[in-house]
């Protein structure tokens, strides 16, 4: 059934805010987002309101067109619905994990069970978002977990301990003391960095402080 202009799809734009200004474009090449949900109204609204903010975003409705899509290039982020009818969402991520590192956030249904979203953030993903959200919002994470994304990449250039509240501010993440986005992050960087993530020589969690870069570092 197509969704008209006046009908279903313009109150499900107001639901999910999509009406508010259009951002200045970003310095430097613009990031590409894969947006993968089977609801076409869905995946429409996203990607318009994401290429209106300066981002290039591209959509799949299940895993084929998503693992083609992946095969070509690797996205900036994937945004994943975990419903998505015939296909198992925690199946895809494992999928995008056992391949590449990309920035994944879920998107679930509010009746979903808390505890797929629970497995989705053990699995690798960066944020979860459930819906309605407001585009505006869902913005604010995207941009977030690229920001973050930036800062991990770049190996810390210290050796002093640094707090999780210090790295949740310093990477504009949610304000939840309790949130969990930097430990997942710091676990990644381990298993990339480590011999055994499991007993961490490079960097180091000091108790009731935070986590230390402990390798010596020579300024150039």
């Amino acid at each position: 059934m197509n969704i008209g202009a006046g009908g279903r799809d313009s109150e499900q734009r107001r639901a999910f805010g999509g009406d508010d200004p259009v951002m200045s474009a970003a310095s430097g090449e613009p990031p590409q987002i894969l947006v993968v949900d089977d609801d076409p109204a869905m995946n429409r609204m996203v990607v318009d309101y994401l290429e209106n903010r300066n981002m290039r975003a591209i959509s799949a409705s299940g895993r084929q067109e998503m693992a083609r899509l992946l095969a070509v290039g690797a996205p900036s982020l994937v945004l994943l619905d975990l419903c998505l009818g015939r296909d198992n969402g925690l199946e895809l991520l494992q999928e995008i994990r056992s391949r590449s590192d990309v920035p994944v956030i879920m998107t679930t249904d509010p009746r979903s069970d808390e505890r797929d979203r629970v497995v989705g953030l053990e699995l690798g993903a960066d944020d979860c978002v459930t819906k309605p959200f407001g585009l505006r919002e869902l913005l604010a994470r995207i941009q977030a977990v690229l920001r973050r994304r930036e800062v991990t990449r770049a190996v810390p250039r210290r050796d002093r301990p640094l707090s999780r509240e210090y790295l949740l501010q310093a990477t504009r993440l949610h304000e939840d003391i309790f949130d969990r986005s930097v430990d997942v992050q710091i676990l990644r960087l381990r298993r990339k960095l480590e011999t055994d993530p499991s007993a961490p020589n490079i960097i180091r969690t000091e108790r009731s402080v935070g986590y230390v870069f402990a390798l010596p570092v020579e300024s150039l």
